[in-house]
């Protein structure tokens, strides 16, 4: 197991969020993601005892490609209340094995335009 890869996020409360991201095998070609159960959360504190602020919606188009897509409505942006956070990607293998590998802090910025 390796040490996560570092990647920092900024969402902005009421907004959407998506972020793509594109694992790749140490040959720098896609993971095969067919089989793997990923998930992500942003929590208050870097530990998973602490309390969880919101679950990322995952997506996998085509596992395949490697491709992930990590989303958060407008609704889910907006009861944040924190002004920073953490969070990590965790991919579960077919067989079982849990791996953690992206992580990173998440700020959580105000807006100032309102929607209509």
């Amino acid at each position: 197991m390796t040490d996560p890869a570092k990647y920092n996020i900024t969402l902005r409360r009421g907004n959407d969020y998506e972020q793509l991201f594109e694992f790749q095998q140490s040959n720098e070609t896609a993971m095969d993601l067919t089989g793997y159960t990923i998930k992500s959360q942003i929590r208050a504190r870097k530990n998973r005892t602490s309390d969880l602020l919101v679950e990322f919606t995952i997506t996998t188009p085509d596992p395949t490609d490697g491709k992930v897509y990590l989303k958060l409505t407008d609704t889910q942006t907006a009861d944040l209340t924190q002004s920073n956070g953490f969070y990590d990607i965790l991919l579960t293998s077919p067989s079982g094995t849990d791996e953690i590998y992206l992580e990173g802090k998440v700020s959580i910025n105000r807006t100032v335009t309102m929607k209509a």
